[in-house]
């Protein structure tokens, strides 16, 4: 998003005059939720002053990447990993949806861990999930460099956001744990799932373009 993300990050572009952070905060508030992390590391100190300590009752923790220039999304979710462990909704900051998205979803996938996901159209560079007919995962394929698959009628793509459970976040905590203890810190939380593809059980929640909108 240069020049727009040269001083600040894009996490708090407007959509609609909304910062993408703020949208994603006020639907975790409505949703009930009274903690949460946000990790930065790009222009850390921007998001700290405009999103504060608490945000709509909700108490908010900053959690700082210094590494965020070779590490990717999965250390920054490492950071975190306490809250993981206790059942949590993970985000990427660069997604903008519908708030309404998380009680609906709670509605029709509690008790399950589950990720929000599209229809997969064959389009590049994206995470592509394969299902069984009841939705549950079998198999995480993070495509790069141009590359796509074979669509379905059980294949998605992830929205960016998912809801874990504690049994399955503690889990996931540990798989995170046991990459940053490897030295593979630069890749994705999605290619951590992948390896563990089946390990647990993960489903999907589709929804469509209508709901969410990843901003690049």
């Amino acid at each position: 998003l240069r020049p727009r993300t040269n001083n600040a990050p894009k996490c708090l572009t407007l959509v609609n005059e909304t910062p993408i952070i703020v949208n994603c905060l006020d639907a975790l508030a409505a949703a009930g939720v009274r903690e949460c992390a946000v990790v930065a590391g790009y222009l850390a100190e921007a998001v700290r002053s405009a999103v504060g300590r608490s945000h709509a009752g909700m108490k908010v923790r900053h959690d700082l990447n210094e590494r965020y220039f070779e590490t990717n999304d999965m250390y920054s979710l490492w950071l975190a990993r306490d809250l993981l462990e206790g059942g949590a909704y993970v985000i990427e900051g660069d997604v903008f949806f519908r708030p309404s998205l998380l009680p609906e979803a709670e509605g029709a996938m509690a008790p399950k861990s589950y990720y929000f996901a599209g229809a997969y159209d064959g389009r590049k560079n994206e995470v592509r999930i394969e299902t069984s007919p009841e939705r549950r995962v079998l198999a995480i394929d993070v495509c790069r460099n141009g590359c796509s698959g074979p669509t379905g009628k059980n294949v998605f793509f992830s929205a960016g956001f998912l809801a874990v459970r504690p049994e399955f976040g503690a889990g996931f905590s540990r798989w995170l744990s046991e990459y940053v203890e490897r030295g593979e810190v630069n890749v994705l939380f999605d290619d951590v799932l992948a390896a563990h593809a089946g390990d647990a059980e993960l489903f999907v929640h589709e929804i469509t373009f209508r709901d969410w909108v990843e901003i690049d």
